[in-house]
């Protein structure tokens, strides 16, 4: 057992429930109780995204889910324009130049959300080629939440599919796919889900195979035809490679906690550790890098403080108090420093234990 309290953006802490889950025996994927465990567990995720459309379980990071829908979507030629204002928006691109698809990209500040009305203005210029949106719901490189509920309606107005990353937000802030007209959404199980490492999930709304079902992908392994085919399909396994079981297991039981909870009620118990943090970090003078109105209650992200560099403030909080944050990365390496108030992290006992332990460092 780690002998620090975690507060990074992730991978983070996990419920006993989900850890008691993941060490029963392997059932193995022949098992004819295999089928309906994972299909049900499935369903589950069906309910967190908030969609009637398929759900995949993929034994992968995030990444890899994001490739696929890359990867499925877009074929050799086509374009995808991706919105950027940070890390993983950036990772969007990189995924489809590995694979050698034209890419264009919208780039905003890190310290904004993207603007849904320049999209709107690059695609009135004409949409010739561009075969898929991307974007990032929550940036975690500087915890700021984009308005993905708006760059869907653009999309949707010019019916061009858009492909969102909600890794770092779903079942912490409110993501309504169907509702938004998310076509296709990505996530993993190592953050607000609550789950480890390993597992991820893409959602693709009923009305996105039209984009692509008829194209026979770039790729193999994270092909989602081959995906929807196993579903579909009669063999024991609804999935057309090998699956761990124990993750499964483990996202199972973390799918419970979550709807037993209530998605409405976990949402707002992040968003009120939010303010807890916000008032409580003020009062020690430290200030927010960004505004409540486009900051993501599950990566909380705050200016250095005068009185320490982030290299001192997180070697200290480590070293005396035993109480592990995320730094700032890429652009804001130095300048920041972030809280993920992610699942099992949001609690106020921990929160409570942060604000305690900077009070003493500052005094």
């Amino acid at each position: 057992m780690s002998k620090y309290l975690s507060l990074v953006p992730g991978p983070t802490q996990v419920h006993p429930r989900v850890l008691e889950a993941m060490s029963q025996q392997v059932m193995t994927h022949l098992d004819e109780g295999w089928r309906p465990l994972y299909l049900q567990t499935c369903d589950k995720m069906r309910r967190i995204f908030e969609t009637t459309g398929q759900v995949f379980l993929m034994a992968s990071s995030g990444t890899g889910a994001m490739e696929a829908a890359v990867s499925s979507v877009v074929a050799p030629g086509e374009t995808i324009l991706v919105l950027s204002n940070g890390l993983f928006g950036d990772r969007i691109a990189m995924i489809a130049e590995r694979y050698h698809l034209q890419v264009e990209t919208l780039h905003f500040p890190t310290g904004g959300p993207l603007d849904p009305e320049a999209l709107r203005a690059r695609l009135q210029k004409g949409t010739g080629g561009i075969a898929a949106v991307g974007a990032v719901y929550s940036e975690s490189q500087n915890g700021i939440l984009n308005p993905i509920r708006d760059v869907a309606a653009v999309c949707r107005s010019f019916d061009i599919p858009l492909i969102v990353d909600t890794v770092s937000a779903l079942a912490g802030a409110e993501f309504h796919m169907d509702e938004w007209g998310v076509d296709i959404a990505v996530s993993a199980g190592q953050k607000c889900i609550g789950g480890v490492v390993g597992m991820a999930m893409i959602a693709v709304a009923d009305d996105a195979w039209r984009h692509f079902a008829h194209k026979t992908g770039t790729g193999f392994y994270f092909n989602l035809n081959l995906w929807r085919d196993s579903v579909r399909s009669n063999v024991i396994h609804p999935h057309p490679w090998s699956m761990s079981e124990t993750l499964v297991y483990g996202l199972n039981a973390a799918c419970d906690l979550i709807l037993e909870e209530g998605l409405e009620q976990r949402v707002h118990r992040h968003w009120a550790l939010y303010d807890f943090y916000m008032e409580e970090l003020q009062r020690l003078g430290f200030t927010p890098f960004v505004p409540r109105s486009c900051a993501c209650p599950t990566v909380i992200s705050m200016n250095r403080h005068p009185k320490l560099t982030i290299e001192e403030l997180s070697r200290r909080l480590k070293e005396e108090y035993g109480i592990l944050i995320g730094v700032g990365i890429y652009q804001q390496q130095g300048k920041i420093w972030r809280i993920g108030n992610m699942a099992e992290q949001a609690r106020p006992e921990k929160a409570r234990r942060l604000i305690d332990a900077l009070l003493e460092l500052l005094a």
